[in-house]
């Protein structure tokens, strides 16, 4: 009995960790309430989600994310969770409303079956359920019988989110799932697609290659675009930051003293006093490598760096090397053997990687230099106060809006609250990132409206002078095809004139890629529509001007019904259907749905 608990415990263990596999899977098994005045981060219909739970739930995400990624999340990645969480229980909490409204539930049988028949991937590799090393359901299924298989937070959990979840889930789906029946000509045109085949020529011109000076777009051009188009303007409040940035880099000193590190590891290894294997577990910056004792396996030349390479295959087998310096760090490259493998030479290395980073006391020097930096620009202003300092300057960060990525920054925790709910002129407390440390000062705000049009002329000025160069492009094409006589080939094009770039294809159908044309574009469509040897008229895609002549196309005179590839192809179609119907649906849903969304007030950064 002792036996068959242990092998049970791994199901157990695992139905407890998937609650937090993700946010909904703990949500569907709980109903929060709360008191009219507890602070909430928005609502859904008349739905209110309390901050302390939707807290909880993005803290239960954050360290499923941090375990995912083996460490610490990048500010981007932290940055997003909340906004993940709240699509989560929108999701959810709108879920459960049309289960409800359309009188969708799950009985007893049906979560028993469907955890039965849909059992999570990790049980299927647990020796107490496989007969001969294969997964064996009757093994599966006398578990889930047990009464006492359910008495643990875990299951319940589980057993929660199938009832309220999973099964009503299934349910919707096909209800949503009638009448989603490809047609026969649906099935005729996508076979076709899939099936018809083409050889064709092309020639074309990108707007990026034609020269625009912006002197090209005048000051009536932009007047007339900004009149014409004003809501592509609004936006909300956005704020614009002064920053020094004081990059966290190494300095000779700390090269050196990781050199010296290097060279105190390899004095150890000579000595005897420890084995390769084992610095490599211990001081390896290199994770994957080092849990291996530093093993990089056997490789050819052209698969590792450079640098690392040229001593690696200068080692004879047995020999250590000195530290080698590539733009990883400082490597121990220690050759283990070398050989012939079909004329190719190989050699077979383990290498201990330490990084070189900034050490404590350069990153305490540089944050000494800030709080000076600091205390001067709080009494001159940042400007002021980084002038006497060679190597640091004051940039821009230019306008930006709450949750947006901010220019020369990037996602830095706590800079939009700052931006934000500062005064104007107000100096920053010293911000920390992974790379740099940041003094801001906030230089203006600007409120939510139409942007006036001196705001937004370099963006208009560029989408006009992208116009012009989409023009001229097709006329420069143009006037070139005009030349050619009807026989001739438009790679000859190509051969005059450097704007011009010219090819033949592979065969291709449809519904592939095509190398230096796209994919399932205009120019593909042409091909298709013309007959072998027609050329088209001058086709225009959003960076590019082409002509098309196909030189050989396959088409499809019959469809043939009951052919395998048919059949793949209304399956096809058909799955297709049913997810496009369940998504309209849900985006249908969500629209009519009244949400309120306060994330910025409590996640703006």
């Amino acid at each position: 009995m002792i036996r068959q608990m242990r092998d049970i415990a791994p199901v157990v263990l695992w139905i407890v960790l998937v609650a937090f596999i993700g946010t909904i899977f703990f949500a569907w098994g709980m109903d929060f309430r709360s008191r009219q005045k507890e602070p909430s981060v928005g609502k859904v219909g008349k739905k209110r989600i309390p901050l302390r739970y939707f807290d909880k739930m993005v803290s239960i995400e954050r360290e499923k994310q941090r375990q995912q990624a083996g460490g610490e999340l990048s500010p981007y990645q932290a940055k997003m969770i909340p906004r993940q969480v709240w699509e989560t229980e929108v999701s959810r909490i709108l879920h459960q409303k049309a289960f409800k409204e359309l009188g969708i539930s799950a009985s007893a049988d049906e979560v028993f079956e469907y955890i039965k028949t849909n059992p999570p991937p990790e049980v299927l590799n647990i020796p107490a359920f496989q007969t001969d090393s294969v997964f064996d359901t009757t093994k599966f299924v006398e578990f889930l019988n047990r009464p006492e298989s359910f008495d643990n937070e875990g299951m319940r959990q589980l057993e929660a989110y199938t009832a309220n979840f999973l099964v009503p889930m299934n349910t919707l789906r096909r209800l949503l799932e009638v009448g989603r029946v490809p047609s026969p000509s649906e099935i005729a045109y996508e076979y076709r697609r899939r099936a018809e085949k083409a050889v064709f020529e092309f020639a074309k011109v990108e707007a990026a290659t034609v020269g625009v000076d912006s002197a090209a777009v005048t000051d009536a051009m932009v007047k007339a675009y900004y009149e014409a188009n004003p809501d592509s303007f609004f936006s909300e409040s956005q704020a614009e930051l002064y920053y020094v940035r004081m990059q966290k880099e190494p300095t000779p000193e700390d090269e050196k003293a990781y050199y010296d590190e290097m060279l105190q590891v390899k004095a150890r290894i000579e000595s005897g006093e420890s084995t390769f294997e084992e610095e490599a577990r211990l001081e390896s910056d290199d994770e994957a490598s080092g849990k291996q004792g530093g093993d990089l396996g056997w490789f050819s030349k052209g698969s590792m760096v450079p640098a690392f390479e040229a001593v690696a295959f200068a080692l004879d087998s047995g020999e250590l090397s000195d530290p080698v310096k590539t733009q990883f760090g400082y490597h121990l490259i220690l050759v283990e053997g070398r050989r012939e493998q079909d004329t190719v030479e190989e050699v077979k290395a383990r290498h201990v990687l330490r990084k070189v980073m900034p050490t404590m006391e350069t990153l305490d020097s540089l944050e000494s230099l800030a709080e000076r930096l600091r205390a001067q620009a709080v009494e001159n202003g940042l400007v002021a106060a980084v002038s006497g300092h060679p190597g640091l300057h004051v940039d821009s960060t230019g306008l930006f809006s709450k949750g947006e990525f901010i220019q020369g920054i990037g996602y830095l925790f706590g800079a939009t609250s700052f931006a934000f709910r500062e005064d104007l002129g107000t100096v920053s407390d010293i911000f920390e990132s992974n790379e740099a440390f940041f003094l801001l000062q906030l230089k203006r705000r600007t409120d939510k409206g139409i942007l006036p049009v001196a705001e937004v002329r370099p963006r208009i000025t560029e989408h006009l002078m992208d116009s012009v160069a989409r023009e001229r492009a097709r006329e420069h094409l143009a006037s070139a095809v005009a030349a050619l006589g009807p026989e001739d080939s438009l790679p000859m094009l190509g051969e005059s004139d450097s704007l011009i770039a010219c090819g033949v294809t592979d065969t291709i159908t449809r519904n592939q890629f095509v190398p230096s044309v796209g994919f399932d574009n205009e120019p593909v469509a042409a091909t298709f529509a013309l007959p072998a040897g027609a050329r088209s008229g001058v086709i225009q895609t959003s960076k590019a001007s082409f002509v098309v002549r196909p030189l050989w196309r396959d088409t499809v005179e019959s469809i043939p019904w009951d052919s395998p590839a048919v059949r793949q192809t209304r399956l096809s179609l058909m799955s297709d259907a049913r997810e496009n119907a369940y998504y309209a649906w849900y985006q249908n849903y969500r629209d009519k749905a009244k949400l309120e969304n306060n994330l910025s007030e409590y996640y703006m950064d």
